[in-house]
């Protein structure tokens, strides 16, 4: 039970929304990187399906939709970073955009235990490359799920967006915004309709603009 109980207090609790603050374009000279983790390869999932012999039923009831899961498109994900530094660019702020994916995995620990403050050390893109603030996106989950409950489905597919998009202040780690990424998209009309399962292929592709929408929009121009 105390082992129980220690494990309970050490959970880190999720981060919540920041909203971009209007005087962050104020506070000048800035110097933003932005930076993205790979994208993950597109994927099926089944969340409820708890232990093996649920989760090998519903990959088999799903067979067909999980293969044609993998052919869809990221639609280029990455060239999001371009995007968004045009953006911030319009703005008066100088801006690098980091090629290589970022391995959050690799990146030691922040002991700051403060709100709103990156758990992450990414100390290193200041001393490195003289960056006052880091833009990251992290895209963990990129696909479709449907839920089970052990060998039942409890509803249709969903097209699914998972992650976060966050900038942080170098000086501080503080966020100075934060953007969960928790996008789910279902249909409406009949679903199961292989081999290209139209309606579903909808709600995949809405999901994923919506995701980008999110990181976007309070960036706009």
């Amino acid at each position: 039970l105390l082992a129980v109980l220690s494990f309970a207090g050490c959970a880190v609790a999720p981060q919540n929304p920041v909203a971009l603050q209007s005087n962050f374009w104020d506070a000048k000279p800035k110097k933003v990187g932005i930076v993205m983790t790979k994208v993950p390869e597109l994927d099926m999932t089944y969340p409820g399906a708890g232990c093996l012999l649920c989760l090998a039923a519903a990959s088999a009831a799903n067979s067909t939709l999980s293969g044609y899961v993998e052919t869809l498109s990221d639609e280029d994900l990455p060239a999001i970073k371009v995007e968004l530094a045009k953006r911030l660019k319009a703005k008066g702020i100088e801006v690098v955009v980091i090629e290589a994916p970022i391995d959050l995995s690799k990146l030691p620990k922040n002991d700051g235990d403060a709100p709103n403050t990156s758990r992450i050390d990414f100390s290193s893109f200041k001393k490195d490359q003289g960056l006052t603030h880091l833009f990251v996106i992290d895209v963990t989950y990129l696909g479709m799920q449907r839920a089970y409950s052990s060998y039942v489905p409890t509803g249709a597919p969903q097209g699914v967006m998972q992650g976060s998009s966050f900038v942080v202040n170098l000086d501080n780690h503080v966020f100075e915004w934060y953007q969960p990424l928790n996008v789910s998209k279902g249909v409406t009309d009949e679903w199961d309709e292989p081999p290209q399962f139209p309606a579903l292929t909808n709600a995949y592709y809405q999901a994923l603009e919506t995701g980008k929408d999110m990181i976007l929009t309070p960036f706009a121009n």
